[in-house]
């Protein structure tokens, strides 16, 4: 049971700190070659790794050159070879081989702290949303305090879902995109039509960069 328990936790690890492992390294940028990570890769190992490196490579350049598929669906279809391709990894690797990947990426955020929405308080994701919004939109001295309530009240919901144990992930997904429904709903109320068209060109953009960046 020991064995299994260690098993699961090493490809745990592995899923969450292995996004990209293929692509170049230099001195002055974090490695992301697992042969770079990893020292004591067997030939076998690294002959399965490059095949598997391989037909990620194939695989992705079939969906991007397809045309008769919809961008929305080449995004999802990259993602789920993405999630292929660390599986497969990870069945290659051994618990000690993951464990090192974990401690080198550690390391890593250590040496290079991020500064990633992700990694703030509630409180300063508010604060950093309403500051961003105030320069975008020119929101008013009326207008501030009504957003960072809405803002403050939907990041509370948002918490309660991620921290709700009795839900699914697929659960969480749903609901949370029912709180973004209701967030955006309940902000558009208390902007102007100017403003609305403005908050709409920002995510339209945000959207087709996020795009972008997912096809790379």
């Amino acid at each position: 049971m020991k064995k299994v328990s260690l098993t699961a936790m090493a490809f745990g690890i592995f899923l969450s700190f292995a996004p990209i492992l293929n692509a170049q390294s230099t001195d002055s940028k974090p490695k992301k070659d697992i042969t770079m990570i990893v020292t004591d890769l067997t030939p076998d190992q690294k002959l399965k790794l490059d095949e598997i490196n391989k037909d990620y490579k194939t695989k992705i350049v079939t969906v991007k050159s397809d045309k008769s598929i919809q961008e929305e669906m080449k995004i999802n279809d990259i993602k789920a070879l993405r999630k292929q391709k660390r599986e497969d990894i990870s069945k290659v690797l051994t618990d000690k081989q993951k464990m090192e990947i974990k401690a080198y990426y550690q390391q890593l955020r250590t040496m290079h702290p991020t500064k990633k929405e992700g990694n703030k308080s509630p409180e300063e994701r508010v604060k950093s949303r309403l500051e961003k919004m105030t320069v975008e939109l020119a929101l008013t001295e009326e207008q501030k305090p009504k957003v960072e309530a809405i803002l403050t009240t939907f990041s509370t919901k948002r918490a309660e879902i991620m921290h709700n144990t009795q839900l699914s992930e697929e659960q969480k997904k749903s609901e949370l995109q029912v709180v973004r429904k209701e967030q955006k709903q309940a902000i558009a109320k208390v902007l102007t039509p100017e403003q609305k068209e403005i908050l709409k060109q920002k995510q339209s953009q945000r959207k087709a960069h996020k795009k972008e960046t997912l096809k790379k």
